[in-house]
């Protein structure tokens, strides 16, 4: 009865919490930092809170979390049905957006961004063409808003997005209730500034209604086709034997580590200062692994580095996030640049343009450069390839990348020490065109790699390591490409590009492209000195 009538007090006193919004009071703790002025291509302050009012907050919180812990034992079982109902926050893939189609998606995010300062005057948010999923940019020159776009020069201004909507680590440590708690968790190191925007993600999609962010974390997928999202049957059949294939078994048991360690602690404080400001998290289930998976996915898919005075914060900039990537730059149509503006409380806008002396066809799909990356990059981040992409690149692991640690030989375990302390990866990139002299035409840092791979002392350093030594790297990169080939080979297939997956095609357009550069050095290296 008293846990009944605690929680019937706590229900009223939230019924009668101060009206005003919490976009009202995110402006008002922005308008306390003043951000430095830059502009590219490509301290926070803080409000002060009376101490006495933070010991009321505090003794609330905590007796809040112990009521709440008091619920879930047991006895207690059918007090709460709304912890089983809660269930599914736990999950994107499961909540209430995902069925949503891209049509509902777009309209959702055009909305949000226009109620928060973003001007979208020659920028339409759709459904993706030529069937694919998700949400893509299109130019618009048709738009019957205001125009408010400028020209500078020959460029456009296509989208405006306020620096207020976007989502870094200041926007974590400037949230209108809980910035005390991100901040320490910043200071004492539980989260980094990627972390903290992750966490952000998932605290805001839990908040709902109750957040600023709703209709953006919204529109936003609730999975992804990067290879961290596949199942155990498809990383088997897609990426068995290449080097994505170890990179995502490794990025998995790294996430659940930091998931453990990281997280969960970080997530636990933020609910308890929730809960101290009156808020309902705790009512929800404990946080979950998928939440963070998909936090982790949404911020690599989307983040780009902005300048802003002599700091760059990783950042998503909601709207600009829907323009896709060209591998060849000078077939981009539009790229992004931040606008610093001292008169604004944000500091700034980020914009997009279009290129010089490049007139945008009405209902044209805008994309931008991510940069010069190669497939295994896009596919791991992304998850997509191009059969064409000229900045692909060969990753060759070493002879030992197989074997389990704890069956390493001393002399394995020598040689990965070597590379270590001279700082060096266990692995080489070689470039895209097969040197025709091998070993000898390949830059320094190669070379040393590949000279600790086989050499029998490997403590030393040689500029010009003996023919024998020569022709050993020259067998085991030989050695290297084969087994890659190999590898390519057992999980070569054909598919039906109407009826596959994305998924598929970007890793039959991955391999493909492995295959051809493998297939090059093989026959180069058969002119190499033996």
């Amino acid at each position: 009865r008293a846990a009944h009538q605690s929680l019937a007090m706590l229900a009223t006193a939230r019924h009668h919490k101060h009206a005003t919004s919490a976009l009202v009071r995110h402006a008002r703790v922005l308008s306390s930092s003043s951000a430095s002025t830059s502009s590219s291509s490509n301290s926070t302050s803080t409000a002060q809170v009376p101490r006495g009012a933070l010991a009321v907050l505090g003794a609330l919180g905590v007796g809040l979390g112990a009521y709440t812990l008091a619920l879930q034992r047991p006895e207690f079982g059918n007090i709460l049905p709304s912890f089983a109902a809660s269930a599914a926050i736990t999950n994107p893939a499961r909540d209430a957006c995902a069925g949503d189609d891209d049509e509902t998606r777009a309209r959702r995010l055009s909305r949000w961004l226009s109620e928060h300062g973003g001007a979208l005057d020659k920028c339409a948010l759709k459904p993706a063409r030529d069937g694919y999923s998700g949400v893509s940019a299109f130019y618009d020159d048709d738009h019957k808003a205001i125009n408010r776009s400028k020209r500078r020069g020959k460029e456009e201004e296509i989208l405006r997005v306020p620096g207020a909507a976007v989502v870094n680590v200041d926007t974590a440590a400037r949230h209108p209730t809980l910035f005390h708690t991100y901040d320490a968790l910043l200071r004492d190191g539980t989260l980094d500034e990627r972390l903290a925007v992750m966490v952000f993600l998932m605290i805001e999609r839990r908040r709902g209604e109750e957040s600023v962010w709703k209709n953006y974390i919204d529109s936003l997928p609730r999975s992804y086709d990067t290879p961290l999202y596949f199942s155990d049957e498809e990383l088997e059949r897609e990426l068995k034997g290449t080097n994505v294939y170890g990179a995502v078994t490794a990025q998995a048991q790294s996430l659940k580590k930091a998931f453990e360690l990281k997280v969960k602690p970080a997530m636990g404080a933020l609910i308890q200062a929730d809960n101290a400001a009156g808020g309902n998290l705790h009512a929800q289930a404990p946080p979950g692994f998928d939440e963070f998976k998909w936090a982790y996915a949404t911020f690599w898919s989307r983040v780009l580095a902005i300048p802003v005075g002599t700091r760059e914060l990783e950042s998503i900039v909601p709207g600009i996030d829907m323009v896709n990537h060209v591998v060849d730059p000078k077939y981009a149509n539009a790229r992004w640049e931040y606008v610093a503006d001292a008169s604004r409380i944000d500091g700034g806008y980020i914009v997009l343009i279009s290129p010089r002396n490049r007139k945008l066809d009405d209902g044209e799909e805008l994309f931008m450069s991510y940069g010069d990356k190669s497939n295994e990059e896009l596919l791991f981040t992304y998850g997509f390839a191009d059969e064409d992409n000229e900045n692909d690149m060969l990753v060759l692991q070493p002879p030992w990348a197989n074997e389990p640690v704890e069956d390493r030989s001393g002399d394995v375990n020598a040689r990965v020490a070597e590379l270590a302390a001279r700082g060096l990866p266990q692995h080489v990139i070689l470039p895209r065109v097969p040197p025709k002299r091998g070993y000898r035409d390949l830059d320094h840092t190669t070379q040393e790699i590949l000279r600790i791979w086989v050499s029998e002392d490997v403590t030393k350093s040689t500029s010009k390591p003996s023919a024998e030594t020569v022709s050993r790297i020259h067998a085991a990169l030989r050695a290297a490409l084969g087994a890659q080939s190999s590898a390519l080979r057992r999980i070569e297939r054909d598919i039906d590009e109407k009826t596959s997956t994305a998924r598929e095609r970007a890793c039959k357009a991955y391999r493909a492209r492995v295959r051809r550069a493998i297939d090059a050095y093989l026959d180069a290296a058969s002119a190499w000195p033996r």
